[in-house]
């Protein structure tokens, strides 16, 4: 798991040969590989810096340690990881435009700081 405390970080997988961005993280942001996480294999997704930056990490061990000693922290981390989810699935489940809107009211500044064929990589939008 890590934390970005400042910078800004992609998430990709290959298919047919093309990048396809699955999700970006800015600053202030928990970020996690699902698979890699739940079931300690490797990570299915690239991760990418599209800016400098700094981040924090800690491993599930050290994580699950953290959570036993401090109820807050595995409430804390539940909640993230419910945040996460809910934060895709208004994106990931509507129509490239709804998901474009959604990025518009809610990350306005990823719009900036983002190349316009990533976005549309996210939205699932072939960019011609």
């Amino acid at each position: 798991m890590a934390f970005v405390r400042h910078g800004l970080i992609r998430s990709y997988s290959l298919k047919a040969g093309k990048e396809v961005s699955h999700a970006f993280y800015q600053e202030n942001t928990l970020f996690y590989d699902n698979h890699s996480f739940l079931s300690g294999q490797t990570c299915k997704k690239t991760y990418e810096a599209l800016e400098n930056g700094e981040l924090f990490f800690i491993d599930r061990k050290h994580l699950h340690s953290l959570y036993e000693r401090h109820k807050s922290f595995e409430r804390l981390g539940r909640l993230a990881v419910e945040h996460a989810i809910k934060s895709m699935e208004r994106i990931n489940h509507g129509t490239a435009g709804e998901g474009y809107g959604h990025l518009l009211v809610h990350h306005k500044g990823l719009l900036e700081r983002v190349l316009q064929k990533l976005i549309a990589s996210f939205l699932s939008i072939s960019q011609n």
